[in-house]
């Protein structure tokens, strides 16, 4: 899947496929996943990222800076009933081009790169989940997670590393507390919050996040939320700013 947000217009492509192997490239012993429309390849100090959608296409290549963020600190952890194990490159220094509609852009600043893998069966997991990268203009990045299991049970803490590579685990009040601003998809039934407070007391946090825009679903085999979002709020009486990428998977049916 591949995605291209204007956050100014509001403006959303979305291209989702499944391939089989007799059509796609895998490699075991590098890091190479090529399908007819997308492409990942290369290592942390060249990786390609392209992909085609119908109106659009994406061409960028990253160079991997700073520390990597192992979440929960070890990089493994339990969430709905699933053995979870990922890490994240939260800089990445980025160039390339964009195409939109026929107009080519220029792409340059920081990405981040997530990599996760687990034991979950095919189709959505029991329960739901929330995860967000809020990259800070601070200097943290934070990667932020947010379960709900089917009995109504929440989880959720942030992993936060700073610009020496220093990690916190903090807990995390549950984002359902204040989550508002639902937006009912049209073509899944399922209904998000497109407005969230993230409170840390541990860290005297309170950030406001918002998605830009609010309708940027993927709507597969099992439907999900995958959204470009401003931040807004305060860190220890500082107001800091910054911007993330949403995501919530699982059962989210009105």
């Amino acid at each position: 899947m591949a995605s291209i947000t204007d956050e100014t217009s509001g403006w959303y492509e979305v291209e989702h496929n499944f391939h089989t192997l007799l059509c796609a490239s895998v490699s075991t012993d590098r890091l190479l996943v090529k399908t007819p429309t997308s492409e990942i390849s290369g290592s942390l100090d060249s990786m390609r990222i392209c992909a085609q959608l119908k109106n659009s296409s994406i061409d960028i290549q990253l160079k991997a800076v700073g520390h990597p963020l192992y979440n929960k600190g070890s990089g493994r952890f339990d969430l709905l009933g699933m053995d979870v194990y990922q890490y994240s490159l939260p800089t990445l220094e980025t160039t390339g081009r964009l195409i939109v509609k026929g107009k080519e852009f220029p792409a340059s600043g920081m990405s981040w790169f997530d990599r996760q893998w687990q034991n979950q069966s095919l189709g959505a997991p029991k329960g739901r989940w929330t995860w967000m990268d809020l990259n800070l203009g601070n200097g943290w990045a934070v990667s932020l997670w947010d379960a709900q299991d089917v009995d109504g049970k929440t989880d959720g803490w942030i992993t936060v590393i700073d610009k020496s590579g220093k990690h916190w685990v903090v807990n995390l009040a549950p984002l359902s507390e204040a989550a508002d601003e639902h937006w009912l998809s049209a073509q899944s039934g399922y209904k998000y919050p497109t407005r969230w407070k993230v409170n840390v007391p541990a860290l005297d946090m309170l950030l406001e996040v918002v998605a830009s825009p609010r309708e940027q679903e993927i709507n597969g085999l099992s439907p999900r939320y995958e959204g470009a979002s401003i931040i807004t709020g305060i860190i220890g009486g500082e107001k800091v700013t910054g911007h993330c990428y949403v995501e919530m998977v699982g059962d989210w049916k009105a």
